[in-house]
This record gives structure tokens, sequence and C-alpha cells, in this order.
């Protein structure tokens, strides 16, 4: 079975102005094609970093063939597709709990709820 490399990818920007894209994590995934191995590597992303969907901590997110040239095979940042992963992730792990917003944090001086 092919050995693939995934990385997720958050683009950032500085105090000032300027751009670039941080890696948020790399995952090595075994599947037997491209399309299966981005499922897989979205789930274990999402269970990892315990989101329900990976456009939460990663901007876009690469494919490579683990032990080729540095060229993704598949580059997505495409809203649609990451609202689709994130409802996978949530049936991956069979819990609701992940659907959940967190709780937010209270300011200093502001009421709590």
């Amino acid at each position: 079975m092919p050995a693939f490399e995934m990385l997720f990818l958050k683009s950032v920007t500085n105090d000032i102005g300027l751009s670039r894209e941080i890696r948020q994590r790399a995952i090595e995934v075994e599947a037997q094609d491209a399309a299966q191995a981005i499922l897989t590597g979205q789930r274990l992303f999402c269970s990892l970093e315990r989101i329900a969907d990976w456009s939460l901590r990663a901007d876009r997110f690469e494919l490579a063939l683990k032990g080729s040239a540095r060229t993704p095979l598949r580059s997505l940042s495409s809203p649609g597709e990451s609202a689709r992963a994130g409802s996978l992730c949530e049936r991956a792990h069979g819990s609701a709990a992940l659907s959940r917003p967190a709780p937010r944090p209270s300011r200093p001086g502001s009421p709590r709820e």
C-alpha cells in the first residue's frame, strides 16, 4: 500500500502585514489512493487536534507520495470541502461532542455567564 505525506498549513500575518505559511502538522498515511489518503489524513488530523473540522487549525493541506519530490499530488483550501471533511471527522469519532463549540474564555473584567 502506498504511503502518503499530508501537510496541514495555516497562513499567518505578522505585525507588519507580511504573510507566510506555517506547518501545523505533518501526517503519514498509508492508503490505496490519494482520495482515501485525504479522508484518512483529515480524520487523523481531527482526532489528534481534538477538533471537528480540520479547517479550524489549517487553511489548506498538501498531499504527496512519501519519498517523492515535494510536488503535491493534491492541495485543497476550499470551504465546501472542509465542511464535508468536518462532518466526516464527527462520524469517524462517533461523537456529537466534537460538533459543539468550545466554551469561550471570559475576558478580564467581564461578567461570567
